[in-house]
């Protein structure tokens, strides 16, 4: 009776013990997909500063892409870490304020599938 006890809490310790981690896997993936979701914001928003670099100056357009990017670091702060986020914006924005519209584009998709790969992992 009582090792029939025994193995029963073993088996219930084991079965929440599973259910805690496809909890945390769940939550993983929610959190994976909230950045995800925010990531692609990013890319909008950069997208529509494009657009101003045909009509403004180049200092203008610069200055509003780092406050665009840093707004955005700010939601990223409690899903993944800040400083590789931070660095792959900035480095994006340099990087599409010195190239041209079309350029860029194809630059700025690069870097997104460079961090969905460092996300798989």
């Amino acid at each position: 009776m009582l090792q029939r006890l025994m193995l029963q809490r073993s088996m219930l310790q084991r079965l929440m013990l599973q259910r805690l981690m496809l909890q945390r896997s769940m939550l993983q993936r929610l959190m994976l997909q909230i950045l995800m979701l925010q990531i692609l914001m990013m890319f909008q928003i950069l997208m529509m500063v494009q657009n101003l670099i045909i009509s403004q100056s180049l200092i203008m357009v610069q200055s509003l892409i780092i406050a665009q990017s840093l707004i955005m670091v700010q939601s990223l702060i409690m899903v993944q870490n800040l400083i590789m986020v931070q660095s792959l914006i900035i480095a994006q924005s340099l990087i599409m304020s010195q190239r041209s519209i079309e350029s860029s584009k194809l630059i700025m998709f690069q870097r997104f599938l460079m961090f969905q790969r460092l996300l798989m992992f």
